[in-house]
């Protein structure tokens, strides 16, 4: 064997080594925590997916996948697993195509260790699955470009419908690619045939416009996402990089890494070469980006780091070729960080203030809560909540369903998820009216939306008005949630 073939022998059989770690990496544990209530959101969603509204294709999925495999919270999550795993190999053959091996390595490493990739890779949600066929589309539109086959062209057009039927962000990634066209059609006159796909996943899309622009309009009403600040964008780069279960000292550490880095990226813009590929990766990462932060400045806010994700195959491939230009022994220190990232993930740490993980929680036990109010409760009891967050996982693992549960509310808080008064029901109660229902004892499951031992608005007025009605006869946290038992 001649020395060349020997070292494509030990990069092989490195990078085979590598990628069966990433792997393993999400599947570990892959079935060890419970359900939160987006993923209960996603198992009721995959029973009839095309009745939510949202984007079917993940839902559509799920739900031929459980008729398949008999349900867990493993089996639930594995699609998440494998797309965000095959992510990773489309990011390195673009990295291959791009920069060659040794960038499109260093991409790899950074994106298979990426805390942040972990974390959506064991979630029943569709973001990996909105990746996977974000890398597959950027992939097939660079390659398109490059060699201009139609085989190229309809496959960035398949790519691109499944994607937009995964998530509707993708929308997003699918207008950046047709403003970068605009840009090329400049240089190169782009043939019919390659125009074509480009309004093919318009057409195919429009079957399902109706259901999606009502979700617009409702979304436009009123949601929970905030309104992104300039420092909304430095943070959605930390979590990007090393996730949300960092210590305040490791992100900034980690910010300044990357901001070296990335000046080194941007030095070999010299490089005449190298200089198109790298606009091509820049574009790719900041215009998302950019958008939905002018989009959410302007109209209403959709900016949410989960949903960037999109992004990160662009800005993996910017940092790795900014420690292939400048210093190659930078990756053993980015992997030591994205390690410790991973231990405070499998930990279940989440130091930083909200602030810094809007919408993402540490996934706490719900089953211990469902057995202690089940091996204490009597025959006339009800169950009351203040945080539908905790209410719908509770029901969820509930298997004894003579017990009624009850959502109770003080009608002056909005609902903070839709910014809109609660809608009274037979199960959904206005604190007043909870003398009305029949019961000798009532259990009140109370928390905020972190779980982490404090009540959010409605679940302190709720419980003051109880305090004030009933006899508390018992206080009890489990697991970042109260557990109160009233009688009469």
């Amino acid at each position: 064997m001649s020395i060349a073939a020997a070292k494509k022998h030990r990069f092989f059989a490195g990078t085979l080594l590598l990628f069966i770690l990433f792997l393993s990496l999400r599947l570990y544990q892959l079935g060890s925590r419970d359900l939160w209530y987006d993923e209960v959101i996603s198992f009721y969603y995959a029973q009839q997916p095309m009745v939510s509204g949202n984007a079917p294709l993940y839902y559509g999925i799920l739900h031929y996948w459980l008729k398949i495999a008999p349900f867990s919270e493993f089996v639930l999550r594995f699609p998440s697993a494998i797309s965000s795993f095959m992510s990773v190999i489309l990011v390195f053959l673009l990295g291959k195509e791009l920069f060659g091996k040794k960038t499109a390595l260093f991409a790899s490493l950074l994106m298979g260790l990426s805390p942040f990739q972990i974390w959506y890779a064991q979630e029943a949600r569709t973001y990996s699955m909105m990746l996977f066929f974000g890398a597959l589309s950027l992939y097939l539109f660079h390659r398109a470009l490059r060699y201009r086959r139609a085989t190229l062209w309809w496959g960035f057009m398949a790519a691109s419908l499944l994607g937009i039927y995964t998530n509707y962000f993708f929308f997003v990634l699918f207008f950046v690619q047709v403003t970068y066209t605009l840009i090329f059609f400049k240089k190169v006159r782009l043939k019919l045939r390659e125009i074509i796909p480009f309004l093919c996943v318009g057409a195919l899309f429009l079957p399902y416009l109706g259901p999606f622009l009502q979700k617009f309009f409702t979304i436009r009403n009123g949601f929970w996402i905030p309104r992104p600040s300039l420092y909304s964008l430095w943070v959605t780069i930390e979590n990007i990089i090393l996730g949300y279960n960092a210590h305040r000292e490791v992100y900034a550490l980690t910010s300044l890494l990357v901001t070296i880095l990335f000046v080194a990226t941007m030095l070999t813009l010299q490089d005449k070469e190298l200089r198109p590929r790298i606009i091509f990766c820049l574009y790719f990462f900041l215009a998302p980006v950019l958008f939905s932060f002018l989009f959410s400045r302007l109209f209403f806010s959709v900016y949410i780091d989960r949903a960037l994700i999109i992004v990160t195959p662009a800005l993996y491939l910017l940092i790795g070729l900014g420690i292939a230009a400048m210093w190659e022994k930078a990756i053993i220190v980015m992997c030591t960080i994205l390690c410790y990232g991973l231990l405070a993930y499998y930990t279940g740490e989440m130091p930083m203030p909200v602030g810094h993980h809007i919408g993402t929680y540490v996934k706490r036990p719900i089953r211990p809560i469902v057995a202690f109010i089940r091996d204490n409760r009597g025959g006339d009891d009800i169950c009351g909540f203040t945080n539908y967050g905790l209410q719908l996982p509770f029901v969820f693992y509930e298997t004894d369903k003579t017990m009624e549960t009850y959502y109770f509310f003080d009608p002056r808080i909005l609902d903070t998820t839709w910014k809109q008064p609660f809608g009274e029901g037979r199960l959904c109660v206005p604190m007043h009216k909870i003398e009305t229902l029949p019961f000798k004892r009532l259990w009140l499951v109370a928390s905020n939306w972190n779980r982490d031992g404090g009540l959010c608005e409605n679940s302190r007025s709720v419980k003051e008005w109880l305090d004030n009605h009933f006899t508390l006869q018992l206080c009890k946290k489990l697991h970042g949630s109260w557990v109160f038992a009233y009688e009469r």
